[in-house]
């Protein structure tokens, strides 16, 4: 009887140790590696194509301004009052200077811009299937906050490397800047509730 017990330790440790652990090769647990990883654009948009030329590059902040404008009037037609609706009613008047000043210098449309506009209709409807007011404002300044995170992103990676006249780079820096005021506005308008 021994002699089985043995056997069977033996037999269960032999066939344990072929498993490997946890994250290793041979573990049944382990993830897949990929054969040939792929990286994704920062902008997060699904878009694969590279952003070329100024009229592009506008073409996309004028997308990114667009969504803005959209969001933010949505916000105040729920009339939110107070530090939110007021920070929305800044965000319409802002973004769409910029976007009649973008539109100026000249824009062109891509899979990239296409991308951005798809997916600020995506977080329109999903602001509008909100009912209760706080949770309503409580996601649109969620959406601001990452909108104009992902916008700075976008800017840096993306537009400044494509463009290459000097209007449309001195016009990217003036937005990047102003973004980069509504990013610290909309945490102050978070932090202030």
């Amino acid at each position: 009887m021994k002699s089985i017990i043995v056997a069977s330790t033996l037999t269960c440790a032999l066939l344990l140790s072929g498993c490997g652990g946890t994250g290793e090769e041979g573990s049944r647990t382990a993830p897949a590696t990929s054969p040939a990883p792929t990286a994704a654009p920062i902008s997060g948009t699904g878009a694969t194509a590279a952003v070329k030329g100024d009229a592009q590059a506008l073409g996309v902040l004028a997308a990114l301004d667009e969504n803005e404008i959209a969001l933010a009037q949505q916000a105040i037609a729920r009339k939110l009052g107070g530090t939110t609706e007021d920070f929305a009613r800044e965000m319409v008047t802002q973004h769409q200077a910029d976007l009649d000043k973008v539109r100026a210098l000249g824009v062109a449309d891509s899979a990239n811009a296409q991308a951005l506009r798809a997916k600020g209709k995506a977080a329109l409807d999903a602001l509008a299937q909100e009912n209760d007011e706080n949770s309503y404002r409580n996601a649109f300044m969620a959406t601001m906050n990452s909108d104009h995170a992902d916008a700075l992103k976008i800017v840096d990676a993306e537009l400044m490397p494509a463009a290459t006249g000097e209007a449309a780079r001195q016009h990217l820096t003036q937005a990047r800047k102003l973004i980069a005021e509504h990013y610290e506005r909309a945490q102050a308008v978070v932090s202030s509730r």
